[in-house]
This record gives structure tokens, C-alpha cells and sequence, in this order.
């Protein structure tokens, strides 16, 4: 059973008891957080303020030097991480359920989110540490093509701009505004704390004082009625080609929009539809470009869903010379989908593939954490585990062509391509293909 409790300050509990985990994982969603809410003076604050909440805390009964936060989860023989992504920040962690384990896990979590002490020395050093995490990134192709990817998806639109920002960026940033950042987005802003695996029911009223003491947040949006950004992201179409003479792969993408918000029925067909494509060993893109053509190493498709749009994309990544050829099995294998829509065979296999993901995820604490917010932020039902089979088995053959005959609308799709320059007649054979 999972339980969503709105408290008196406006944190947001969801709870699911699993008595037969070993472990409980916690994650602390800062919905108000996250790139696309930055403005251009403020890119990478959310996250460096990520990186911040691991720094050391203040107060009388929360205060916790940078490396007791290391110690206090390394003893427990726990993990503990965190992520900012374009719409939100998390920091969470999965600790054995043992006694007084998710007590400590917990008090550590609600210091961060309402009392970092941003100490000017770790301030500066994780700033260089930031900095050398955005070389880093931009030495990866693949991180590099997608962030590139972004910036055209959505030119001059926050929903484009990198995560982390810019060396010069993150330089920028005072200690001042940073602390003003961390104060309206995390300490005020939206919370929604998630919390999975083997705890008793004294373990959660332990977990909702601990909540209650933490200042006045941001009301939760009742999405999608209400939202959270102030104006919907504008998807740019057409084909785009970006060169970085740094690699020597071309990373290609072909993108197709769909319209927020989804259904689980919609949510559970998307997903039916992505594994058939290229989630899976034995999907229609892994099959045809590599396996049968022998001409790339990586291709697979994924889909991201954010609360204005979200798209489905076709992925691969080849040297230069072909190029041209992947460009058009690409297109192949997308409009092969309208024109050879997938057998009762493909859907079966598709289907039970998923259903086995979600049977193992039910054993994994941080998945089911992780699906139960991703749930709560697209405004759906927090379906449990056979739920969420019930609603993959009741997918018909009929419900994926008629989304896939809504999906692959010739005027909305992009195709991108970032790597080494191509010449003039491979981009004007590969446009031919993607138009």
C-alpha cells in the first residue's frame, strides 16, 4: 500500500511499506528546483546547491561538518547520492533496515534541505570540483551531443539550457546568490519526500515530526491542473547538424513529440512501444542496425517525459563514413513502424520484457522510490507494482497503432546529428532521408 500525506507544512510524505526488503530507501524531490527554473544569471545554481547540501549543516540539533555526512551513511554501510535534472534536484539514499539506521538517514536529509551552512572554503573548493565535472562532461560524446541536442530542441528556452552550466557559469555564482537560490527553491520551495522498503508504522511517525519541524514550503501543485513552469517549452522541428571536430562518432537522433500529460494506459502503451523500438536486445533498431547491418556499435531509443511535452527518440552512434547509411535505417525503422506496425509476437515479448523489469524493481527499494515520485509528478494514480503489470498486460495491439499514428507526425519530428563535419553531400542525402 502507498500512502500520500500532505503535512501541516506543506512537505509532501509518500510512504510504501514493503516488510519483506532488507533496506529503505529515502529520496527528498525539490520540485521547485532544477535547470529550466534558472534564469541566464543564475545557470548551474540549482546544481551547485546539489552539491552544497553534502557540505556541512548548521543549527543546534542539525549541525554536521562535511565529512560526519560521509561517515554517518559509510558506517551504515548505506548509499547516498544525488542528481539535479532540468526539473527537479534529489538527493536520496538506500540504508539496510536495520535499527536506528533510517532515524539517522532522515535527520541528516532534513539538515540539508533546511539548514546547509554553504561554508565559504567548501564553497569554493566544490566550485572547482564543479568546474572540472563540466570538462568532464564535455570530453563525453555522448553527454556532449545531448546536452547540444537540448540547446536545439529548445533554442533560447530555459528547458535548453545545460544543468550544470558553464565553466564561466558556475565562476559567476556568489556565495550570497546561492544561498538566496537555496533558500526559495530548497528550504521554501516544493518537497516531496518519498520514502520505500521495511519500516514500521512508529518509524513513520518518527519520519512526519522530523518533516513538521522543517520551515514552510511551497503548497504541492496538483498537476496537471496547475503547473510549475509559467509558459510550455516550443519544440523546434526540422533537421539539425552540429559539429565538434573533438570526436570522431556521429551521435544521431530522431525525435518525435507527444502532448502532456499521459494516462498510465497512455504511459503503459509508450512504454510497450519504446521496448519494441529500442530498449531491448532483441528490438527493431538493436536487430537492424547492429545486428543485421553491422554498422554501429550503439543504437536504442528512450523517451522523457517532462510537464509540458515529452518525446519519443531513435539513437545511434557511427564513424563518418556511415553516416549516411544509419541516417536512413533510422528513418527506416520509425516509418516502418506506420507501414509495419509490430506483430502480436513483437508486443508479446515487449510486454513481458517490461513485466519482468518491474518484477525485479519491485525488489529494488530505489526503483520503486524513484517510480512512485516520477508517478506523483505526472499527476498519476501511485500505482504498486501489479498495478502497474495490470496496466502493461492490458495493452492491445490496437492502442500502439493508433500512438504510433499519432506520434510520428512528419512536421513535428527533429533529427540531429553531432560529431565530425560532414560534407555537403552527406547532409544533403541524409535531409532527402528525415524529410
Amino acid at each position: 500500500m502507498i500512502s500520500k500525506q500532505v503535512l501541516k507544512n506543506n512537505v509532501v510524505l509518500i510512504s510504501q511499506q514493503v516488510p519483506s526488503a532488507k533496506s529503505v530507501s529515502v529520496g527528498f524531490y525539490f520540485l521547485s528546483a532544477g535547470s529550466r527554473f534558472e534564469s541566464n544569471d543564475m545557470r548551474g545554481a540549482s546544481h551547485f546547491s546539489e552539491h552544497m547540501l553534502f557540505k556541512g549543516t548548521s543549527g543546534e540539533e542539525t549541525a554536521l561538518e562535511r565529512h560526519d555526512i560521509a561517515v554517518l551513511f559509510d558506517r551504515m554501510g548505506g548509499f547516498v547520492n544525488a542528481f539535479t535534472e532540468r526539473d527537479d534536484v534529489c538527493a536520496y539514499c538506500t540504508v539496510p533496515a536495520l535499527p536506528g539506521n533510517l532515524h539517522r538517514a532522515f535527520s541528516t536529509f532534513c539538515g540539508m534541505a533546511s539548514s546547509c551552512s554553504f561554508d565559504a572554503v567548501e564553497l569554493e573548493n566544490e566550485r572547482s570540483v564543479i568546474q572540472n565535472e563540466v570538462a568532464a562532461v564535455a570530453d563525453d560524446a555522448e553527454e556532449s551531443a545531448l546536452d547540444s541536442l537540448a540547446q536545439s530542441l529548445w533554442p533560447n528556452q530555459s528547458l535548453g539550457m545545460s544543468i550544470t552550466g558553464s565553466v564561466t557559469d558556475v565562476a559567476s555564482l556568489t556565495r550570497e546568490a546561492l544561498l538566496d537560490w537555496y533558500d526559495k527553491k530548497f528550504v521554501h520551495g516544493e518537497l516531496v519526500v518519498v520514502v520505500c522498503g521495511s519500516f514500521s508504522d512508529e518509524e513513520e511517525n518518527d519520519m512526519k515530526v522530523q518533516l513538521e519541524s522543517l520551515p514552510l514550503h511551497t503548497p504541492p501543485v496538483n498537476y496537471p491542473e496547475q503547473k510549475r513552469v509559467e509558459s510550455p517549452a516550443l519544440w523546434n522541428a526540422g533537421t539539425v547538424f552540429k559539429k565538434d571536430h573533438r570526436f570522431s562518432q556521429c551521435q544521431m537522433y530522431l525525435l518525435f513529440p507527444f502532448v502532456m500529460p499521459l494516462s498510465h494506459e497512455k504511459l503503459s502503451v509508450l512504454s510497450v512501444l519504446n521496448a519494441i523500438t529500442g530498449d531491448t536486445m532483441s528490438s527493431r533498431l538493436f536487430e537492424n542496425l547492429r545486428e543485421k547491418n553491422g554498422c554501429c556499435y550503439s543504437t536504442y531509443s528512450f523517451m522523457t517525459c517532462y510537464e509540458d511535452l515529452g518525446f519519443l527518440a531513435a539513437a545511434a552512434s557511427c564513424d563518418k563514413k556511415n553516416a549516411v547509411k544509419i541516417a536512413r535505417l533510422l528513418q527506416n525503422e520509425m516509418t516502418g513502424l506506420i507501414k509495419n506496425p509490430p506483430s502480436d509476437e513483437e508486443i508479446e515479448c515487449a510486454k513481458e520484457h517490461l513485466l519482468g523489469e518491474e518484477f525485479l524493481a519491485g525488489e529494488d527499494m530505489e526503483s520503486l522510490m524513484k517510480r512512485n515520485l516520477r508517478h506523483y509528478a505526472m499527476g498519476l494514480d501511485l500505482y504498486d507494482t501489479e498495478q502497474v503489470c495490470d496496466s502493461i498486460r492490458a495493452v492491445q495491439k490496437n492502442d500502439i497503432i493508433q500512438f504510433i499514428q499519432s506520434l510520428l507526425n512528419d512536421k513535428k519530428r527533429t533529427f540531429f546529428v553531432y560529431g565530425p563535419g560532414l560534407s555537403k553531400k552527406q547532409q544533403k542525402e541524409m535531409v532527402c532521408q528525415t524529410v
